[in-house]
């Protein structure tokens, strides 16, 4: 009996509750670096996820048996639903649409964030400080699709963490803050939320908060 191929595995959008927790006792000067490595590491795992995703539906196929990358054919006229995805350095092979099926409904897409997804994936893995790590995720998690590209769109972070846009919209606009929160988080929270009130995602509100207060739920 011939053994079943293996299929990709896809990692989970990051829990909120996780996130609120890193920024609220950030912003009590508590820096807890194993949750932040917990909240760090899932994110890469996360982004990782999407942008194998995005490069395959745009062609590029990592092989989930070996790691290497299969090339397929996306010429116009070309029928995906016959395609037979052939790894060229060991014997696996599945049909495309068996392969485009675990993408499916995964909120997996992240061809507006491309340019900070990998900006992540590249840099998260060399941080060393608590500083850098935090400021990696906070950049990461307030962009929008589409900003890198001068036309932001909708929040970036629905691909990342778990949540309806509006949920998540909602819920970086409530992150806690204070005055002992790591220098930088403040004043991009400040810019997030500009573009958010232009674009109508998430509350209109501004909201002056001079000490910490709880994040939204996972």
């Amino acid at each position: 009996m011939q053994d079943e191929p293996a299929m990709p595995r896809w990692a989970p959008r990051v829990s909120r509750h996780k996130i609120s927790r890193l920024y609220r006792s950030d912003a009590l000067g508590m820096r807890d670096e194993a949750l932040l490595d917990e909240v760090g590491w899932a994110i890469l795992a996360r982004v990782e996820s999407c942008l194998a995703a995005t490069q395959a539906q745009r062609g590029q196929v990592t092989c989930p048996a070996c790691g290497s990358v299969i090339r397929r054919d996306i010429r116009p006229g070309k029928k995906a639903d016959t395609e037979i995805l052939q790894c060229g350095a060991c014997p696996w092979r599945l049909p495309w649409r068996d392969y485009n099926k675990t993408i499916h409904n995964k909120h997996l897409g992240c061809a507006g964030m491309l340019v900070p997804c990998r900006q992540f994936a590249d840099e998260y893995p060399g941080a060393r400080t608590y500083q850098e790590k935090i400021i990696l995720i906070d950049t990461l998690i307030h962009r929008f699709h589409w900003q890198m590209e001068g036309h932001a769109a909708q929040p970036g972070a629905a691909t990342i963490i778990g949540g309806t846009m509006t949920e998540v919209a909602d819920f970086l606009d409530a992150l806690s803050y204070g005055d002992q929160s790591t220098p930088g988080l403040r004043e991009r929270l400040g810019q997030w939320r500009d573009i958010a009130r232009d674009k109508a995602y998430g509350p209109t509100r501004t909201r002056n908060r001079t000490g910490p207060t709880t994040g939204s739920g996972s």
